[in-house]
């Protein structure tokens, strides 16, 4: 049996929005892929320490264009149809760590991994079975300082201060509903 965090239907769409983090606290980038990644080098290279990266494209933006974040967390797949093939960019990262998150839910072992991953203080990987999507929630909540960089399709690239966001992340998370699943349902 594992514990995972179920969120609530009736954040579904709410969460789905990209204007739920676009409060006091984060930055949308917007622009070519080129341009964003320029951005990102002259304001937080001197941060990639402090930087958490969610989500295959962005991940490999960091990676390619600016430098290898403290922690990256993908699922490999962008917008949940493409593969996307990372052998290059695992080759960057000094500890790489695997976790199951179902889409909807956040689990225990992926909020430990995210933990374990900041704590260790070197340049981390975590790949994500299932779904890593909500783990920007997680890892808002989680670390105590730095930014959590993220995608949003269509628009851009979010950038989150995790010290004005904290307050924010943990009351949308206290309305997640902690339940036991078996590791056969595919939650580890």
């Amino acid at each position: 049996m594992s514990i995972v965090y179920e969120m609530p239907p009736t954040f579904r769409e709410t969460l789905s929005k990209p204007y739920i983090y676009l409060k006091h606290g984060t930055l949308l980038l917007t622009g070519s892929r080129e341009a964003i990644a320029y951005t990102l080098r002259s304001q937080y290279y001197s941060e990639l320490y402090n930087i958490i990266v969610v989500g295959d494209y962005v991940c490999e933006t960091f990676v390619k264009y600016i430098g290898v974040p403290r922690l990256c967390i993908i699922d490999g797949r962008t917008l949940r149809h493409l593969d996307v093939n990372f052998d290059e960019i695992k080759k960057k990262f000094k500890y790489i760590e695997t976790c199951r998150n179902p889409p909807g839910y956040i689990s225990k072992t992926c909020l430990d991994a995210i933990y374990r991953c900041f704590k260790k203080g070197v340049d981390s990987l975590i790949l994500v079975d299932g779904e890593e999507d909500l783990l920007t929630l997680a890892s808002l909540i989680i670390i105590p300082h730095g930014y959590v960089v993220y995608g949003i399709p269509s628009l851009g690239v979010a950038i989150s201060d995790t010290l004005s966001l904290k307050i924010c992340a943990t009351n949308i998370f206290s309305h997640f509903k902690p339940i036991q699943i078996s590791t056969a349902d595919g939650v580890e």
